[in-house]
C-alpha cells in the first residue's frame, strides 16, 4: 500500500433531513462535535473533487450536529444528501492536541520495530475506550497493538511510517489467531 496524505479529512456523515428547511443531522466523526459550530464551509466529494459549500448554521444537541448548508432549501433537497461524507481541508482542520495525529493519516502506514523490521501496515484505527489500537495487517494475519507511549515509539506521517517497540509489542498486541484460540 502507498501512503499520502489527503487534502481532505473527513468529519461527518449527513444521517437524514431535520425539519422542513433544508436542515440535515450530521453523525461527526471528529473527537469534538463543537468544533462545527465555527466552520464557514464544508466540503462534498463529487466524482474526483470536492465541491465547497458554505454553511449557514450549525448547531450541537447531544452527539448529533445540525447543518444548513447553502443550496439546500428544503427536506426534499436535504434528503437526496443522504448518507453523503462531510469534509474539511486540511488548513482548517483543527488538532486538538499539538502531538495529536489525525486517524485518516495513520491509515496505511508502514509500522516497523525499532531495528526497521517491517512489520506491516494499519488498516483501522480503533477507538473502544482508554486508548486507540491499531489495527494492523501482516503477512501472518491481522494485529492489534494498543496505542501506548511505550509501544509506539515514533509516529512520522508525512514519512508514513509508525514504530512500535518489538518487546512490548509482543507483550501488549493481540494476534487474528490468539482471538480465534480464545473461542475455542
Amino acid at each position: 500500500m502507498i501512503h499520502s496524505l489527503e487534502p481532505y479529512l473527513e468529519i461527518g456523515i449527513i444521517l437524514k433531513p431535520q425539519g422542513l428547511q433544508g436542515e440535515v443531522k450530521v453523525q461527526p466523526v471528529t473527537d469534538d462535535p463543537n468544533r462545527f459550530l465555527s466552520l464557514e464551509c464544508v466540503y462534498m466529494k463529487r466524482g474526483e473533487a470536492f465541491a465547497r459549500i458554505s454553511v449557514l448554521s450549525a448547531s450541537v444537541r447531544g452527539e448529533a450536529v445540525y447543518l444548513h448548508l447553502t443550496g439546500v432549501e428544503g427536506r426534499d433537497a436535504a434528503e437526496k444528501l443522504r448518507g453523503e461524507a462531510l469534509y474539511i481541508d486540511r488548513e482548517h482542520a483543527v488538532k486538538s492536541d499539538p502531538d495529536a495525529v489525525f486517524i485518516a493519516d495513520l491509515i496505511w502506514c508502514s509500522v516497523v520495530d525499532e531495528t526497521g523490521r517491517r512489520i506491516g501496515f494499519i488498516r483501522d484505527v480503533q477507538q473502544p475506550g482508554a486508548s486507540d489500537v491499531y489495527e494492523i495487517e501482516t503477512p501472518g494475519g491481522l494485529l492489534w497493538v494498543p496505542v501506548l507511549r511505550d509501544v509506539v515509539t515514533g509516529i512520522d506521517t508525512e514519512a508514513g511510517v509508525v514504530t512500535l517497540d518489538a518487546v512490548r509489542l509482543n507483550e501488549t498486541a493481540v494476534w487474528e489467531h490468539d482471538n480465534e484460540r480464545q473461542a475455542d
